[in-house]
């Protein structure tokens, strides 16, 4: 058994440890064999906790995805807080993306699940973020933080999932995912961001 499937073995004095655990171990499972096959007697053995103390802390298979779910948002927000500016975080989040495929999957299964994401902090951060962006100059007038969250959010989202299903090659997947990047940054040009000659004519208003 490799060191990344074997069971864990937290301390049974230490719940917020078990809890990291459990989280853990179905992360790791989910990246395996995706989220529909996951199954709490996997996640206790893999944590290494019996299925009583499971429920202890998940009451239900919904639960224990939706807390994953909300852990890696917390997760991806503090890295997207490294790019320049919200829209240029595009390319950080594709690249995450392609390290952490589980992540997409994870994401779009609580969408179709109607695991609901609104209150989860790191949605907030990556939407307060948005709303910066959209009241900055370099944001064209007009623009809809919320909705443009979204469209960002499902486009890179889906491109994870389509480009871990469809392109086996690694080195290929980088490539199409770095085209991907390429033709939302030329959307986001002109339509997200304010052109250049408007941002002059502002300022010669100013």
């Amino acid at each position: 058994m490799s060191q990344g499937s074997a069971a864990r073995v937290p301390s049974r004095r230490d719940p917020a440890a078990t809890r990291r655990s459990i989280l853990e171990a179905a992360r790791e499972l989910v990246a395996e064999r995706g989220p529909d096959s996951l199954t709490m007697s996997d996640v206790a053995h893999r944590a290494g906790v019996n299925r009583v103390t499971l429920y202890q802390h998940f009451r239900t298979r919904e639960e224990l995805l939706g807390s994953v779910i909300e852990r890696i948002s917390e997760e991806v927000s503090s890295v997207l807080v490294t790019a320049a500016a919200p829209d240029q975080r595009v390319g950080f989040m594709l690249d995450y993306l392609l390290e952490h495929p589980e992540v997409g999957r994870l994401w779009v299964y609580g969408i179709l699940s109607q695991i609901p994401i609104a209150n989860h902090t790191g949605w907030q951060r990556y939407l307060q973020a948005i709303e910066q962006f959209a009241a900055s100059d370099a944001a064209a007038p007009g623009i809809d933080a919320e909705m443009l969250a979204h469209v960002l959010h499902c486009a890179v989202l889906l491109w994870s999932v389509r480009a871990e299903s469809r392109i086996a090659d690694d080195d290929e997947r980088r490539a199409q995912t770095q085209r991907f990047a390429r033709e939302l940054d030329r959307l986001l040009s002109h339509g997200a961001r304010r052109s250049a000659e408007s941002a002059n004519q502002c300022e010669k208003e100013e």
